[in-house]
């Protein structure tokens, strides 16, 4: 059976997009108080490893990672990678979280080329295709079945979870203090 909380294995083009709610629904940014506590650290540092109930977040993680998910129409991809029995292009879902400061390191270990560093953090990002887990042996599979369409728009989409906001910039640089 396929609802909006379970969606068929592979979307066809122009089927309708559940949805999202709970912890992978889309958060709008909001204006964080500004706050001049030098006890900050502490506070978060405390809140965030204290053993019990709510000291990690759904997934596990001490800090919790960034996640998106996006529609892929299948004929950007690999050709006949998506494709049904008669040949006709799948649409389906992709799921990428942000990797951890260790999990940058070492999928970026031996990488001399920043172009080549984008694409392996990237690919280590795949998380989920149409909500099943990629597991680490179908990675390189998925990398190449997306195809070279298919790989910028997940390096795209990879940039929306792990680049700075504008707004955050601009505090950067207003805040900033030089000398």
């Amino acid at each position: 059976m396929t609802d909006e909380k379970n969606p068929p294995a592979l979307r066809p083009p122009g089927a309708s997009i559940p949805n999202l709610e709970g912890p992978d629904a889309p958060v709008e940014p909001k204006e964080a108080p500004r706050v001049d506590d030098p006890g900050l650290l502490e506070k978060v540092f405390n809140r965030a490893t204290v053993a019990g109930p709510g000291a990690m977040s759904h997934q596990g993680d001490i800090v919790p990672r960034k996640r998106i998910s996006f529609d892929v129409d299948g004929s950007d991809c690999a050709p006949g990678m998506f494709v049904d029995g008669a040949g006709n292009y799948l649409t389906f879902r992709l799921g990428l979280a942000s990797l951890t400061s260790g999990e940058e390191i070492s999928v970026t270990k031996g990488v001399s080329d920043p172009a080549e560093a984008v694409q392996v953090t990237a690919k280590a990002a795949l998380e989920l295709l149409n909500g099943a887990p990629i597991l680490g042996d179908q990675i390189d599979f998925v990398w190449e079945a997306l195809g070279s369409g298919g790989r910028q728009l997940v390096l795209t989409m990879y940039q929306e979870i792990g680049a700075i906001t504008p707004v955050g910039l601009g505090k950067a640089l207003a805040s900033s203090t030089k000398g």
